[in-house]
């Protein structure tokens, strides 16, 4: 979880002089703390959590998305009740002192509506400059499937509701990642971005491999972070280099590559729900945790700025001092912690 490859390669030291501490950032997700429908955010010590800081997590079921049908579909995920768990605490590990909020708009099948969502959004956004002197971030590590004939943004009705609610946010200067998806493995080339990822209010994140190159199923995005890859794992989940993302290599998970205490290639490490046979660790792949690593850097610029940089400016700095990649669809290119808040703040921050 602390050394990590992923960690690495966005050069993010064990500690640094900021620490996030003055932003609020609200992760939209699932989560396996409490049951039914809360009214106020409640707070939960994430023991197993201590590096870099102890991890304090606030939490909220806004709404009985615990009583959401389960989804038929086969991209339903019925075990991935702590994958916002597991993206609140990659943000905990770049900006453990920022305040991290958690709030449940997805079953514990991964899947959820837009009506929960945008509820959710509304609800968070009223309060902002409530508990965020230096900013606020959103992080939604999840995505809608950009509906047929949609190009054009010819959006049906319901999914405009999320492109006003983006569009919201960015008003009131709050900086929103989302991850770019998630559909892309074995294609001839990287699929668009999902919604929100897609919208130009929205910093869209690709998912990087050991490498510095797309991870194979990642759809493409404005910026990019580790997430792991679907091929160029060896037998004990070390990087091996192929031909490329075309290569023969089939792009498939490769997470039961991954060892415990071990740094996989295949996944990026963060905490999971902690069970009497559990680590409370896990291994995951996906954009979806490339995402929060771009959340937290935002975070760490809000508090080196002290305040000065609003939503776009933040856009800004990071795609400035991004490593950039080969790779068009990695955007701009892959985070790059030290470089960004020793060079690009500096250069972008007025002077008292």
């Amino acid at each position: 979880y602390m050394t990590q490859w992923a960690l690495e390669r966005i050069n993010l030291p064990d500690r640094l002089s900021v620490d996030g501490r003055g932003v609020r950032v609200g992760v939209f997700d699932t989560s396996p703390l409490g049951t039914g429908e809360t009214d106020a955010l409640q707070l939960e010590s994430i023991t197993w959590v201590d590096q870099p800081q102890p991890f304090e997590l606030w939490w909220i079921n806004p709404a009985p998305v615990a009583t959401l049908p389960a989804s038929a579909s086969p991209h339903s995920q019925p075990t991935n009740r702590s994958h916002g768990l597991f993206v609140a605490s990659l943000i905990h590990r770049l900006a453990p002192g920022s305040r991290i909020e958690l709030i449940r708009v997805l079953g514990d099948d991964n899947r959820g509506d837009l009506a929960t969502l945008n509820r959710a959004l509304h609800d968070f956004l009223m309060t902002v400059g409530k508990d965020d002197a230096l900013g606020t971030v959103i992080n939604l590590s999840l995505g809608v499937r950009v509906p047929p004939g949609a190009a054009g943004f010819n959006l049906p009705a319901d999914v405009q509701s999320l492109e006003y609610m983006m569009k919201v946010a960015r008003c009131l200067d709050v900086v929103v990642v989302a991850a770019a998806g998630n559909d892309s493995a074995n294609l001839t080339a990287p699929a668009d971005p999902q919604l929100p990822a897609v919208l130009d209010t929205v910093i869209g994140v690709a998912a990087s491999n050991a490498f510095d190159e797309r991870g194979c199923f990642s759809n493409r995005g404005d910026i990019a972070a580790p997430g792991g890859d679907g091929r160029g794992v060896g037998n004990q989940g070390e990087a091996v280099r192929v031909a490329s993302a075309g290569g023969d290599a089939p792009c498939q998970p490769r997470l039961q590559l991954c060892q415990p205490d071990t740094t996989c290639a295949a996944g990026v490490a963060a905490s999971v729900e902690q069970t009497p046979k559990g680590t409370g660790y896990a291994h995951w792949t996906g954009s979806s945790f490339a995402a929060p690593q771009v959340s937290g850097l935002a975070a760490l610029i809000m508090q080196a700025g002290r305040g000065q940089f609003g939503a776009a400016d933040v856009e800004t700095i990071l795609s400035q001092c991004a490593t950039p990649a080969n790779d068009p669809a990695l955007g701009a290119g892959i985070i790059e912690v030290q470089r960004t808040l020793f060079d690009c703040v500096p250069k972008y921050a007025v002077q008292p």
